[in-house]
């Protein structure tokens, strides 16, 4: 199982989140480092200006959905998916992202 970490569209009560109500829940959480999230026609997170740590959820996720969102974000070309740190319940942890490729 693979760990994402959504903050726009994907997110419970958005537009997207079809695509993972399904999908394993595991809570709400922020990036340990900072990023730029940007609302523009579309939300995203970009790499620079760092600004800021966001916040938005995690989520476990099997390796065919995980392709399913790579093609429904545009992966590798509009939104490439990265590993990041998450702060999440005490810990520290490693999950995918999909981040701006700018």
């Amino acid at each position: 199982m693979n760990k994402l970490f959504v903050y726009g569209t994907l997110k419970k009560n958005e537009s997207n989140h079809r695509l993972l109500k399904d999908e394993k829940y595991l809570g709400i959480c922020k990036t340990q480092d900072k990023y730029n999230l940007v609302f523009d026609r579309l939300p995203f997170l970009s790499e620079y200006p760092q600004t800021e740590q966001i916040e938005g959820e995690l989520y476990e996720v099997n390796d065919v959905k995980l392709k399913e969102l790579d093609i429904f974000e545009g992966h590798p070309f509009l939104y490439e998916r990265k590993i990041i740190k998450v702060l999440f319940d005490n810990n520290v942890i490693e999950c995918y992202c999909y981040i701006y490729n700018d």
